[in-house]
C-alpha cells in the first residue's frame, strides 16, 4: 500500500483493477485506507490533514437520506469521509478499555472497518445535529454483535461533505432502564456530548 497522504481513489485503483477485480476494488480500499489513517490517528497525534474520501452520494442515497432523516437540502454529489482527528476522538473515547459508558461495548478495529456497511445498508437512519456548532448530521445505525452507531457531519454547502464525528457500539439490548425494561435511548444523544437529536428539544 502506498503510503501517500490523501491518495485519490482513482490514482489508487489505476494500479490494482488487473489484480483485484474492479467489483472488489472499493472495499478493499476502504480497507486498506481506513488501516493506514488508524496508525496515524495513534502515531501522529498532531496530523490534522490525513483523510479518507471512500464514496460520493449518487441520486438514489441522496434521495434516501431526505426521506428517513428530512433534510431538504441536495446531497447528490456529496462525498463520505473520515479524517484523523475525528477517528483519533473515537478510539481515545470507545475503544478498548477507553468505553466508559456501561450502555455501551468496546470498539474495535473490525467496528471501523464495517464504517461503509452501516452507513449504505443501516437499520435505522435518522436526523441528528452537532450540538456545539449546530451543523446537522445523521445517525445511521446497524446491529452486528451490538448495535453499531456511525455519526456524520453534513458539512455544506460548499464543503460537500459527509464527515464523520462518531462511531460507538452499544450493547444489543440498549442496556436496562430504571424501570428494568430494555427500550433503547437515543443513543447518538447520550453517548457523545457533542451530539445532539435534532427532534428532542429537551437537549441544550
Amino acid at each position: 500500500m502506498e503510503a501517500q497522504d490523501n491518495i485519490s481513489y482513482q490514482a489508487w485503483s489505476s494500479g490494482m483493477k488487473s489484480q483485484y477485480g474492479a467489483e472488489n476494488l472499493p472495499q478493499i480500499w476502504f480497507i486498506s485506507r481506513t488501516l493506514w489513517l488508524y496508525d496515524k490517528a495513534q502515531s501522529e497525534p498532531s496530523n490534522q490533514t490525513a483523510h479518507i474520501t471512500y464514496r460520493k452520494i449518487q441520486k438514489p442515497e441522496a434521495d434516501a437520506i431526505r426521506v428517513d432523516t428530512g433534510l431538504t437540502m441536495n446531497l447528490e454529489g456529496y462525498v463520505h469521509q473520515l479524517n484523523a482527528d475525528a477517528l483519533r476522538h473515537i478510539l481515545s473515547t470507545h475503544e478498548g478499555q477507553n468505553e466508559t459508558n456501561p450502555r455501551n461495548l468496546p470498539l474495535t478495529i473490525t467496528d471501523i472497518l464495517r464504517i461503509p456497511e452501516v452507513i449504505t445498508y443501516p437499520d435505522l437512519r435518522e436526523r441528528s445535529r452537532i450540538k456545539r456548532t449546530g451543523s446537522p448530521a445523521i445517525a445511521y445505525q446497524k446491529r452486528f454483535d451490538g448495535m453499531l452507531y456511525v455519526i456524520e457531519e453534513v458539512r455544506a454547502p460548499n464543503r460537500r461533505k459527509l464527515s464523520i464525528r462518531s462511531v460507538f457500539k452499544m450493547k444489543a439490548d440498549g442496556g436496562s432502564s430504571r424501570d428494568g425494561s430494555n427500550a433503547t435511548p437515543r443513543v447518538h444523544v447520550q453517548n457523545d456530548t457533542s451530539l445532539t437529536s435534532a427532534s428532542d428539544d429537551s437537549i441544550p
